[in-house]
């Protein structure tokens, strides 16, 4: 037994060192390691790395260095216990220093592989396609940018630019990704949020005020994680004309571009609780606008939706001249009636805030109400001229592809008083034509509240169930 005992280790030991021989390692695991034996295999702005494992080594420490403005420059210091490891994301046309060793105890060799390797010129351009697509959450108009690049392995970013400033397209990204940084985000986290995107991609884009804009990519260097750097020259796409909710910028179009079924976000609901007027976030609801009189007017049905029980009578759309710059394609005069039901007048009518402004300058809210009869007749004693405030609302094709319509309520300014103009909704009035607030029998469903407000956001139903439309080219609008 003691022999046997005695023997094993040094048979252990001598196979051990036969085997290190054998794969061409000539240091035993006593001593120093022997450095890994590497094979590189080159991306577009990659290296990846491969070796066998270097016996006795529990880990293996991986280094890829570069020099700029004569310093190096760390894009990986790290441990690995596996025996391959990649790095992305590199500059093009930069020679790149590759050091790997094995490790025990914590320690690397000093037997270290080292090689240096550079990149080349980056021949990658991407094809960049500006789309508009509906936002489920907002009710409106985003724009999307489908990006496809020639070479898939490098990482990019998507940003967008005004035509006016596209000079400055790569001074947009880099300020845009500066400010990502510094509001704590990281390679990683952006990578993760798909701002960062490698192969084909989409990016969504919000914009606030109305402009034309084009979009934009270009390859970016990791420097760890809070280093980004981009290394091309940025493509970029046509210009387009980018939709919002807050724009004003009417498109030109015909009487049957309006036609057909529409889905409508209103901006906001007041409602009436405790005494006081709350505004809460407002649903969508389906309208369809059908031909009442060809080249003239139009129905309106579904106002509303389920809120409504008189959805189905037509609000009527005076069609003004959609081949017009002005934001005024159709008008909507109001009250409207709808029908007389058990004593009560219910008509379509415009709902308003009616401010005083007194000799300081100072205005105050006197009243929110609906525009009933009796208020028509008092605003056509006070401003003949322009028949009152019958004209409530305006609308127009806000969008390039015709598929998004907006409806705007009207402003009535004078000396003494203003009036508002808020809301498109029902309202109940007795047989002098006027709405009493105090008696639920004249608000729809009992309650004052739950009352729509514009602005009135409507896209065409088909885009809102899905369908993706090309953003179309202005360029020819631009140039001439």
């Amino acid at each position: 037994m003691k022999i046997k005992y005695i023997m094993m280790p040094w048979v252990l030991l001598l196979a051990l060192v036969s085997c290190n021989k054998e794969n061409g390692n000539d240091a035993p695991i006593t001593g120093e390691l022997a450095a890994p034996q590497v094979i590189i295999v080159d991306g577009t702005a990659s290296f990846s790395m491969f070796w066998d494992e270097v016996p006795g080594a529990e880990g293996y420490r991986c280094e890829v260095t570069y020099i700029a403005g004569g310093r190096n420059v760390d894009i990986l210091k790290t441990n690995t216990t596996s025996t391959s490891i990649s790095v992305e994301a590199l500059r093009p046309e930069t020679e790149y220093t590759i050091r790997i060793a094995a490790t025990r105890g914590g320690k690397a060799s000093s037997n270290w592989f080292s090689e240096e390797k550079s990149t080349g010129k980056f021949d990658v351009s991407f094809e960049i396609a500006p789309y508009e697509v509906y936002n489920n959450t907002t009710g409106h108009i985003d724009y999307m940018a489908k990006v496809v690049p020639s070479v898939k392995d490098v990482y990019y970013w998507i940003a967008s630019v005004t035509y006016d400033q596209k000079v400055d397209a790569k001074l947009w990204m880099e300020d845009e990704i500066a400010d990502a940084l510094e509001a704590g985000q990281t390679w990683t986290s952006l990578l993760d949020g798909g701002y960062i995107v490698k192969g084909d991609a989409e990016s969504v884009f919000a914009f606030k005020g109305g402009d034309v804009y084009m979009f934009t990519a270009g390859i970016l260097e990791r420097v760890g994680e809070t280093q980004i750097n981009v290394v091309s020259e940025v493509s970029i796409s046509y210009p387009f004309h980018a939709e919002n909710a807050e724009s004003k910028i009417s498109h030109k179009c015909s009487y049957s571009d309006y036609l057909g079924e529409w889905v409508v976000k209103p901006y906001d609901v007041s409602q009436y609780r405790n005494s006081a007027w709350e505004l809460e976030d407002a649903k969508v609801f389906s309208v369809n606008i059908t031909t009442r009189e060809e080249g003239r007017s139009f129905n309106m049905t579904g106002w509303g939706g389920t809120d409504n029980q008189y959805s189905s009578y037509p609000i009527v759309l005076d069609y003004a001249d959609a081949t017009s710059d002005k934001n005024e394609h159709f008008k909507i005069s109001l009250p409207q009636e709808i029908k007389t039901e058990k004593g009560v007048k219910w008509a379509y009518t415009s709902w308003a805030s009616f401010t005083k402004i007194d000799d300081s300058g100072v205005e105050d809210v006197m009243d929110y109400a609906p525009y009933d009869y009796d208020y028509d007749k008092l605003a056509s004693e006070y401003d003949p001229q322009s028949n009152g405030w019958k004209q409530g609302f305006r609308g127009y094709v806000a969008n390039a592809n015709k598929t998004v319509i907006k409806i705007l309520a009207n402003t009535f300014k004078y000396d003494i008083m203003n009036v508002y103009i808020q809301s498109l909704w029902v309202c109940g009035m007795n047989e002098e034509g006027k709405y009493i607030s105090d008696n639920p029998i004249y608000s729809l469903n009992g309650d004052r509240g739950g009352i729509p407000n514009a602005t009135y956001y409507l896209v065409r139903k088909d885009v809102a169930e899905g369908l993706e439309l090309p953003a179309p080219d202005v360029s020819k609008e631009i140039t001439n």
